[in-house]
């Protein structure tokens, strides 16, 4: 299974000319980054043919509800934004399709905090973000994400709080 290093190395490679073909898994235990950096590279990893359970089995679907995320994530986009970078290190991609927002946030090889401005976002709109992130960032736990809510505008700042090997994902709609 790739490595958090891989995984933040390719958003600087392979993924500059287009999409690429790259399987998150979710149960596997070879896996050994946290589920939310699995499910951040959704966002991180251009690719319009994503699925989950490529390497799982969908029957072992327990019902987590960071997995509405994934639900909800279109597989083409409309723009996309580079927030934050080093190759290797971390990765932070915001992405568009329509007025939904999606960022994929992972990092690599050491505990990360990073700031998300949210300037991108449409001025005078409130949004509705669902936040996902590791549930224990000091990475005592790789499975659990830790999921909440919040409004949000252009002027407001996400904080990416991120254990070794791990992620955040953010869902932004417009708030009704």
């Amino acid at each position: 299974m790739p490595d958090a290093p891989h995984n933040c190395a390719l958003p600087f490679t392979r993924y500059l000319c287009g999409p690429g073909d790259y399987t998150p898994c979710w149960y596997n235990g070879r896996v050994k980054n946290t589920r939310a950096h699995q499910l951040a590279l959704g966002v991180v990893t251009y690719s319009p043919w994503q699925f989950l359970f490529w390497y799982d089995n969908p029957g072992m679907y327990k019902g987590e509800p960071e997995l509405d995320f994934w639900r909800q994530m279109p597989t083409v986009w409309d723009d996309t934004r580079a927030l934050h970078g080093r190759i290797g290190a971390y990765a932070s991609i915001a992405r568009r399709s329509g007025d939904a927002w999606f960022i994929g946030t992972i990092n690599a090889l050491e505990r990360r905090t990073l700031e998300l401005p949210l300037s991108f976002l449409t001025p005078g709109k409130t949004y509705t973000a669902a936040l996902y992130s590791d549930g224990a960032p000091d990475g005592s736990d790789r499975t659990r994400v830790a999921c909440a809510t919040r409004r949000v505008t252009a002027a407001d700042t996400l904080t990416a709080d991120m254990a070794m090997n791990g992620g955040h994902a953010v869902h932004l709609v417009p708030a009704p």
